[in-house]
């Protein structure tokens, strides 16, 4: 098996004076994810899975599923139980967001400075190799007729932080203080609540990760960090 995920991406930013003091910035990235997965398995042709999604007929599917299968999965995809729209006529997942950034600085003399930012994040998409099958534990309420995901979709970050900086002690000490607050949206859930759940933060680049007994399935479901 083969994944092969490139991104290109665009990125400004403005900054100008309101006073002598008091420095706006404003910035804006564009981003296009592509992330293709080839090969097979013992038990799936990958390859296949997503060109049957990516065409997205009753006929494909039936092709790769067999024909009562491919049809379950075709009505799935009509009524809006499994969404393939990000997987595009070659089997690969495409994924594209503008998002943004805007910070000030107040110097409120030369040793000290007050500051507020507003940043946008993402985590990318993946493919997910089994996506469109029926979830293992079909005895289970919550995983009856539950299929899993074709892919996972980004994770949205909002983070907001407010800090200074000051030079202390003749220029001897820098302090630098932030606080801040980050909402993940669209994050990566289990289907059962009872499924355990680790988060770990860091930066506000630094995503959350997750590990999560198999089967793993999504659903939509967001994260506060401070």
């Amino acid at each position: 098996m083969t994944r092969k995920t490139d991104q290109i991406a665009v990125f400004g930013q403005l900054e100008f004076d309101l006073t002598d003091n008091v420095t706006a910035a404003l910035g804006a990235r564009w981003y296009e994810i592509e992330d293709e997965y080839k090969g097979s398995t013992s038990t799936v042709n990958i390859t296949e899975r997503e060109l049957a999604f990516g065409a997205g007929t009753e006929q494909a599917l039936q092709n790769h599923f067999g024909m009562a299968e491919g049809t379950a999965v075709f009505n799935d995809i009509q009524n809006g139980v499994l969404d393939v729209s990000d997987i595009d006529g070659n089997g690969v997942l495409t994924a594209d967001d503008v998002i943004l950034r805007a910070s000030l600085d107040w110097r409120i003399n030369e040793g000290f400075m007050l500051f507020a930012t507003y940043a946008q994040g993402f985590r990318p998409p993946t493919t997910n190799r089994v996506g469109g099958g029926l979830a293992n534990n079909q005895a289970s309420p919550a995983f009856q007729g539950f299929r899993i995901p074709v892919s996972s979709q980004t994770d949205d970050l909002d983070n907001y932080e407010l800090g200074f900086k000051a030079d202390l002690l003749n220029d001897r000490l820098r302090l630098n203080v932030t606080g801040y607050f980050s909402e993940i949206s669209g994050s990566a859930e289990p289907r059962d609540s009872t499924r355990r759940i680790s988060v770990f933060s860091g930066s506000p680049t630094t995503w959350v990760m997750r590990k999560l007994p198999a089967p793993m399935v999504t659903s939509s479901g967001s994260r506060r960090i401070t």
